[in-house]
């Protein structure tokens, strides 16, 4: 599948962050993404790491520069309404703009102390790893990813045929968990189509399921 550009609508603005040794965390969101690494031990790892940060993180984590997610919203056409999954969905800081957008949002985290900041009125929110989704095939109208780890494999199966994965980063190629259009675009199962862009500080691409994604019991 090939993954069609859309020029910058939205320039970018002075202040962007600069990231000291992304590269290993690049490879290593590379490597979940397109291999499927992922285990228990990990995702130990991973809840105790965010665990940590939940406090201090809309003040010293976040980018606080959300303008690729509403570029990805509007410029790929999302259709407003339906049931949206956000994947990763930390504090909740863009929890609010997918419940502006969305009949129904749904928003996973692994770390309760990160679920514990979010705001409680936007979006049903459930403490979950997003490798095993709990729940039913092709549920969700969209599924959401700002930041995170993208398992393609389960977000395919959770999306309904016609759906989207929206795959955002708030600092583009210099993001930590940074993957490439294409290669998202190559590790989801089934027939997808693609377009990417960047707005601000950030980059994202947008997937478009046309086929059903045909599920093999194990």
């Amino acid at each position: 599948m090939s993954v069609i550009s859309l020029p910058r609508a939205i320039p970018a603005h002075r202040g962007k962050p600069v990231l000291d040794n992304v590269s290993e965390l690049q490879a290593f969101a590379r490597a979940v993404a397109v291999d499927g690494v992922w285990s228990t031990d990990i995702a130990r790892a991973t809840t105790a790491l965010f665990d940590d940060m939940a406090v201090r993180w809309n003040t010293e984590q976040s980018t606080n520069c959300f303008d690729a997610v509403q570029d990805a919203l509007d410029r790929a056409h999302i259709p407003a309404g339906g049931r949206c999954l956000e994947v990763g969905c930390g504090t909740g800081q863009i929890t609010p703009l997918l419940a502006d957008h969305f009949d129904e949002v749904i928003s996973v985290d692994l770390s309760t102390a990160m679920l514990a900041q979010a705001p409680a009125s936007a979006s049903v929110r459930i403490c979950c790893d997003a490798s095993q989704l709990p729940f039913r095939d092709h549920v969700f109208d969209a599924a959401v990813l700002v930041d995170t780890f993208c398992f393609t494999a389960e977000l395919a199966r959770a999306v309904n045929v016609g759906g989207q994965i929206i795959w955002v980063n708030l600092l583009g190629d210099d993001g930590p968990l940074y993957v490439s259009a294409d290669d998202i675009a190559h590790a989801l199962p089934g027939n997808w189509t693609g377009v990417e862009s960047t707005a601000g500080w950030g980059s994202w691409a947008v997937f478009s399921a046309a086929d059903p994604v045909e599920i093999v019991e194990g």
